[in-house]
């Protein structure tokens, strides 16, 4: 799981799928592509380990930090 949430190919689907589309739906989305290139890992039970909330926010971009010295430049 790891390593696929690591993939660049993965984290662009999810951000083009979040940008156009709501987390939950983005979420739901992603994991139904993933399930059908068989990429999802598998559990020793056989169930297929569907990728979490939390797992995708990780996946979506950091946001920005804004700086204290434009402030002081635009003043």
């Amino acid at each position: 799981m790891e390593q696929l949430l690591r993939d660049p190919e993965v984290k662009k689907t999810a951000r083009y799928l979040a940008k156009h589309m709501s987390q939950t739906e983005a979420r739901e989305k992603l994991n139904e592509i993933l399930e059908e290139e068989g990429r999802l890992p598998v559990t020793r039970t056989g169930k297929t380990v569907k990728i979490t909330y939390q797992r995708f926010k990780e996946l979506m971009p950091k946001p920005r930090k804004k700086r204290k010295g434009n402030e002081e430049q635009n003043a």
